[in-house]
């Protein structure tokens, strides 16, 4: 028995093996985990969001979520993966733009000597 046989959500089968996932369901993944991170990680470094720390760590990982879960409901994605393909890709925006608020605090702190 698995933690996740009690949330009716998540699909069985893990969340590892992707040989039995379709092609939409990959490129989703793929989206969601390399794609919209790197894209809110350069955003958030160059175009000046880092002023705002809302917009950096609530608002752009939301937002990448909710792009994320409709491409894959486009893609024919089931309903429980695309919650959770939207919720990992919120996840790895936050941890970037989080990385990016860290360099470029680094760099204005190092710009002030």
């Amino acid at each position: 028995m698995d933690f996740f046989d009690f949330i009716p959500i998540v699909p069985p089968g893990g969340l590892g093996d992707s040989r039995e996932h379709s092609a939409g369901h990959q490129f989703a993944s793929g989206v969601g985990s390399l794609l919209l991170p790197a894209t809110n990680f350069f955003v958030v470094l160059f175009a000046g969001f880092a002023h705002d720390d809302q917009i950096a760590l609530l608002v752009m990982p939301g937002l990448s979520a909710a792009l994320l879960y409709v491409l894959a409901r486009r893609l024919d994605v089931g309903l429980g993966w695309a919650i959770v393909l939207a919720m990992f890709c919120a996840g790895f925006c936050f941890l970037a733009n989080g990385c990016a608020l860290f360099l470029v605090g680094l760099a204005g702190f190092f710009q002030a000597f």
